[in-house]
C-alpha cells in the first residue's frame, strides 16, 4: 500500500501531469463551448458576459490594473459590446456603471476587513463631493424625469467623480502613477491612430449614432468612438506630456523609440483632429513643461524653434492648403460661441446662485436670446445648444454654488502638487509632477471653448489621473520630502 503511494505520488510529478492535463481537457470544453456559442443567434450575448466578466475577474485579482484595464476599452464599451441591456423601463447595466460599483463593493469589503486604511481627507476630496452634490441638487429643477436625470447625472457626474476617489484610495506609489501615464498614453495612442486612420481614408470604424461628419469642404470631422474631436484631440492632448516625459526618462534606446513615436502619432492625430483648441492644448501642454523640466527643455526646446521658424517660412504653403485655411480663417463657430456666451450671462444674472438647472439652458435659451443668437438658434439642431465653456456651463446650470467648489478642486489639487515639486529633490518624481501640470493645461484649455466637463470619458482619465497623483504625494511620496534645515536660533 506504501509504495503504491509512493508510486502515485512521485514527488509529486505524476499528479501534476494529472493536474495540467485535466486543465487542457476544461480549457477544450470551455473554448468549444465558447466556440459553438460565437457561432450561434446569442453571440453578442456571449461576447458581452464574457467580457464583462474578464473585466470583473481583472479587478478581484488587482483592483488598480482592473481599474486602468476598465479605463483602456471603456470607450470601446458600447461598440462590442460592453453594456448589458436589461430590458425596456430597466436602466442599462453600462460598463462604467458595473466597474465602479464592483470596485465600491470590494474597496469597502477590504475597509471592513482591515486589508485597506481609508486614506486621510484633503481639501480636494471635499470640494469634489461638494461638486457631487451641489450637481445633483441642480437636477431637481431638470426637466427630465427623474429616472432619466438620475442616469444622466450617474453616466456623466458620478462614475468621474467615484473614479476620483476610488484612485485616491488605491493609487498610492510612484509605480502606480507611472501605470496611469502608460494608461493615458495608450487611450491616447489609439485615438490618435482613428483619428488619422478616418481622417485620411473617410473609413469611420467605430460610428456614434447620429453626428455629424462634415467640417467643412475639405475637412472631415473626426467622430471615432468618442463622437466628437474635441474630445478626442482631449484625450490625445493629456497623453502628450507622459510621452514626451518617457522619452526622456526611458534608460534604454528601444524604449526612447517607443516613446517618441508614441508622441509623434498623438501629434499627427491632434493635427488631424482639426480643432483649433485641441491644436493650443497639445502644443501649451510642452511649452508649460519648459520652465520646470530642464532635461526636456534641452531637447525639445531648439525642435520647438526650429518648427516656428520653418513654419514662419513657409506659411504662404502651409496657410495655402485648403483644410488648414479653412479651419484657421473658420469665423462662424467663434461669433457663434460668442453670442451665446452672452446668452447665457442673461441666465447667470437671473440665476447667480442655483442656475437655470440641468438641461434647461437649451430650453430657455429663445427665451433670453436676442438678435442674432436668436435668428440663428435652430430648434431642431441635432446637438442641443450649449454655453460652450464649461466653467460657464457649471455656472449658468448649477450655479455659484457648484462652481465654486470645481474651481476650488482644481486650485487644491494644483497647490497639493507645487508643494510636492518645491519640496523634494528627486528629479524623476518632479518630472512626473511637471507632466501631470502639462495634463491639467491639456484637459482645462479646451475647456474654455468646450462643454467638456459633460465629456465624462474625458473626466474619468483627468481624474483618475489628479486622483493617483494626490494618491502617491500623501503616500510613498511623503519619503522624498527634504526636511527643511532647522531655522537658525531655533531650539
Amino acid at each position: 500500500m506504501i509504495r503504491r503511494l509512493e508510486w502515485l505520488s512521485g514527488d509529486g510529478k505524476v499528479l501534476r501531469l494529472v493536474g495540467r492535463i485535466a486543465l487542457v481537457a476544461v480549457a477544450l470544453v470551455v473554448g468549444y463551448a465558447l466556440g459553438a456559442a460565437l457561432v450561434s443567434p446569442q453571440s453578442t450575448a456571449v461576447v458581452t458576459y464574457v467580457g464583462v466578466a474578464f473585466c470583473l475577474g481583472a479587478i478581484l485579482v488587482d483592483p488598480k490594473i482592473g481599474m486602468l484595464l476598465w479605463i483602456i476599452i471603456a470607450p470601446y464599451a458600447r461598440f462590442i459590446p460592453l453594456d448589458i441591456q436589461l430590458g425596456h423601463g430597466i436602466p442599462d447595466l453600462k460598463l462604467s456603471r458595473l466597474v465602479t460599483l464592483v470596485l465600491l463593493a470590494l474597496f469597502a469589503a477590504q475597509v471592513a476587513v482591515g486589508r485597506r486604511k481609508l486614506s486621510r481627507v484633503i481639501w480636494s476630496d471635499i470640494f469634489m463631493a461638494l461638486f457631487a452634490a451641489f450637481t445633483l441638487i441642480s437636477y431637481s429643477g431638470s426637466p427630465m424625469s427623474t429616472n432619466k436625470a438620475l442616469q444622466n447625472y450617474w453616466d456623466i457626474y458620478l462614475v468621474p467623480v467615484i473614479a476620483y476617489f476610488l484612485a485616491r484610495q488605491f493609487f498610492s506609489t510612484e509605480r502606480d502613477v507611472k501605470r496611469i501615464a502608460i494608461t493615458l498614453s495608450i487611450v491616447g495612442f489609439y485615438l490618435a491612430l482613428l483619428a488619422t486612420h478616418e481622417q485620411t481614408t473617410g473609413i469611420i470604424l467605430f460610428y456614434p449614432e447620429d453626428r455629424s461628419v462634415i467640417y467643412s469642404t475639405h475637412v472631415r470631422r473626426v467622430v471615432n468612438l468618442l463622437g466628437n474631436p474635441a474630445f478626442t484631440t482631449i484625450c490625445i492632448a493629456m497623453a502628450a506630456p507622459f510621452a514626451a516625459r518617457g522619452m526622456i526618462e526611458s534608460k534604454t534606446r528601444g524604449r526612447r523609440l517607443v516613446w517618441l513615436g508614441t508622441l509623434l502619432v498623438l501629434a499627427v492625430g491632434s493635427f488631424m483632429c482639426y480643432n483649433r483648441a485641441g491644436w493650443a492644448a497639445f502644443i501649451a501642454a510642452l511649452l508649460v513643461m519648459l520652465p520646470f523640466y530642464p532635461r526636456f527643455r534641452k531637447v525639445f526646446l531648439p525642435v520647438f524653434l526650429t518648427a516656428v521658424v520653418l513654419l514662419g517660412i513657409t506659411w504662404g504653403v502651409v496657410s495655402a492648403v485648403p483644410a488648414i485655411r479653412e479651419r484657421l480663417q473658420a469665423e462662424g463657430p467663434i461669433i457663434w460661441r460668442m453670442q451665446v456666451l452672452g446668452t447665457a450671462w442673461k441666465m447667470i444674472q437671473a440665476h447667480p446662485l442655483t442656475g437655470v438647472g440641468q438641461g434647461n439652458f437649451a430650453a430657455l435659451y429663445t427665451l433670453y436670446a436676442r438678435g442674432a443668437a436668436y435668428q440663428y438658434a435652430d430648434p431642431n439642431a441635432r446637438v442641443l445648444m450649449s454655453p460652450h465653456n464649461s466653467f460657464v456651463y457649471i455656472l449658468v446650470q448649477s450655479g455659484l454654488i457648484t462652481l465654486i467648489p470645481y474651481l476650488g478642486f482644481l486650485l487644491s489639487a494644483f497647490w497639493v502638487t507645487l508643494r510636492f515639486y518645491r519640496r523634494i529633490a528627486d528629479a524623476k518624481a518632479r518630472s512626473l509632477i511637471v507632466a501631470t501640470w502639462g495634463a491639467f493645461v491639456a484637459y482645462l484649455l479646451p475647456g474654455m471653448a468646450g462643454d467638456i466637463v459633460i465629456f465624462s470619458f474625458g473626466a474619468v482619465l483627468f481624474y483618475v489621473l489628479v486622483g493617483g497623483v494626490l494618491g502617491w504625494i500623501l503616500g510613498e511620496g511623503q519619503a522624498l520630502i527634504v526636511p527643511r534645515e532647522t531655522a537658525e536660533g531655533s531650539a
